[in-house]
């Protein structure tokens, strides 16, 4: 599944369950989309939108350091950043 696949999946409003999916690439902290964003495993629309406010990021580390998002979800999505 591409980030475009997925924008369509969460773009519509159907019944089908919320799948959480690696991204095949990298995302980039401070370009990653909304809908990007809430593949990740843990990220909502909630903690998506709120990494969005806290942009820009110098790295990924900063979202645990600046209290953006919880050291527990950090660990199941860092790997998923450049």
């Amino acid at each position: 599944m591409t980030a475009q696949d997925a924008r369509l999946l969460i773009g519509r409003a159907s019944k089908m369950p919320l799948v959480c999916v690696h991204p095949s690439t990298p995302l980039d902290v401070n370009t990653a989309t909304r809908a990007e964003l809430m593949l990740l495993r843990g990220i909502g629309r909630v903690l998506a939108d709120r990494i969005i406010a806290a942009r820009p990021f110098k790295t990924k580390e900063e979202l645990i350091t600046r209290n953006v998002i919880s050291e527990g979800v950090y660990e199941k999505i860092a790997a998923n950043f450049a």
